[in-house]
């Protein structure tokens, strides 16, 4: 996993050109998100973290993210999804 944010960091431009957004995975409505430009600060959060501790998830922060109008308000999409032994991915369509 290291490997691959090292890799997507070097390949978004590096340290002060991507900024990334750490998120827990238990969290919401923007609880406990920490805004990061350099591979150090992420590395020393994660390094930081005690054993057993929750996941956390490090995305890319979209500087020209898509908009829904009238009001120019960020949005996303969650998706419920099932991947079984046969790794088929089941979508549960409400």
């Amino acid at each position: 996993e290291r490997a691959l944010l090292r890799a997507a960091h070097v390949q978004r431009g590096g340290d002060g050109v991507s900024v990334w957004i750490l998120k827990p995975s238990d969290g919401g409505k923007g609880a406990n998100i920490k805004v990061m430009d350099t591979l150090s600060q992420i590395e020393a959060h994660f390094d930081a973290l005690e054993d057993g501790s929750i996941a956390w998830v490090a995305s890319e922060y979209i500087k020209t993210p898509l908009l829904l109008q009238p009001g120019s308000r960020k949005f996303d999409v969650r998706i419920w999804a099932l991947l079984d032994a046969n790794y088929d991915v089941h979508v549960w369509n409400n």
